[in-house]
């Protein structure tokens, strides 16, 4: 009889013990969770900084060759007067 009384000593032990583990990798992973939800905001920030500099970038580009064509024009028309 003593034998049983310890087993279930020892089975609630092994339970407290396996429930503080859950406990424990519950926060690690909530935890890590937040940290990712934080890196992923981060990244998400700099995605958008970079497609607006990309529109940036995309737009002085197409404005450089209206200038460039317009410049051409203009060096026909100067030919054509001299």
């Amino acid at each position: 009889m003593a034998g049983t009384g310890q087993d279930v000593t020892e089975l609630r032990r092994a339970e407290e013990a396996l429930r503080q583990a859950h406990d424990e990798l519950e926060r690690r992973v909530q935890a890590r969770t937040r940290e990712l939800a934080e890196a992923n905001a981060a990244l998400q920030e700099k995605i958008a900084d970079l497609e607006k500099f990309e529109e940036l970038v995309v737009g002085r580009e197409l404005r450089l060759i209206e200038l460039e064509k317009e410049l051409d024009r203009l060096r026909l028309a100067l030919k054509g007067k001299i």
